[in-house]
């Protein structure tokens, strides 16, 4: 249905159409005023769908997107650990006042991020040390919005950083956490009990497939792709000069196009 990305590290130099994956709509939050940070969105073509909100504080960064047919909100976050109180408190506030607007108020609600927040401890909604008040800030607020939080297992070594927020349960079948490769964050993979098939065709967008299965026929699934072959022609790329025409040319962009070739064909490390 969608893919929720934290610390994308893109800017202005990297369009769109260098991520994109077919059958999905790529919603972007790039850090303002810094480097690194981010977050982004793959929503699939044919889940109609409108940006509520894209900011960034050059701290934060919350993107939210409106899915027309199930009525739903979703959301992500990303919050460094270093943040500053106002700071993270102005994008609880700005998603505060969307969810108090009358068109939203019964809506579906699941965002994402990482939050970096060790010291709340989740099973029982409380600040496991310290009293500190963004920790608190967010409880509180999840708390006023009925959304609960549904990981229970680390994803940074002993620590549950990366979070997911929903205000229906009916909504969430499962939720697995596992290893990334790309990542010193584990991957967070939710399973809703949404089907696919019941989004209203008659708003498709214009150029969406017929994609009922478009996420598991990603190239990242696909057993039809020789993936030992396009292993072997990674293996062959004189890197090292790549690194040196990318760097004379100032793009800076080798190690994240390094990593984006490993990314897409490295059949056992695919991402879901």
């Amino acid at each position: 249905m969608f893919i929720a990305l934290i610390e994308t590290h893109l800017m202005d130099i990297y369009f769109d159409s260098e991520v994109s994956i077919s059958d999905y709509t790529f919603q972007r939050t790039d850090r303002a005023g810094r480097i690194k940070g981010g977050v982004g969105i793959y929503i699939r073509n044919d889940i109609p769908h409108i940006v509520l909100l894209s900011k960034s504080n050059s701290y934060c960064e919350f993107l939210l997107v409106y899915l027309h047919s199930l009525d739903t909100l979703v959301g992500v976050i990303y919050r460094p650990p270093d943040c500053p109180h106002e700071l993270f408190s102005n994008i609880l506030n700005d998603f505060d006042t969307i969810l108090d607007r009358d068109e939203y108020k019964n809506s579906r609600v699941i965002v994402s991020g990482d939050f970096n927040f060790p010291s709340i401890d989740w099973i029982e909604n409380y600040m496991s040390t310290g009293n500190d008040r963004q920790s608190q800030h967010l409880i509180k607020f999840a708390s006023n919005w009925f959304l609960n939080q549904l990981v229970d297992r680390p994803t940074r070594l002993n620590n549950v950083l990366d979070l997911v927020f929903c205000n229906d349960s009916d909504f969430i079948d499962s939720i697995n956490v596992y290893n990334s490769e790309f990542s010193d964050h584990n991957i967070v993979q939710v399973f809703t009990t949404q089907q696919l098939a019941n989004v209203n065709p008659s708003i498709n967008n214009k150029n969406a497939s017929d994609s009922s299965n478009a996420f598991n026929n990603l190239n990242f699934f696909s057993d039809k792709v020789d993936w030992a072959t396009l292993n072997c022609d990674l293996e062959n790329i004189d890197w090292g000069v790549l690194q040196s025409v990318m760097e004379s040319s100032k793009c800076g962009g080798y190690s994240i196009h390094r990593k984006r070739a490993t990314f897409i064909y490295s059949k056992d490390n695919r991402i879901v």
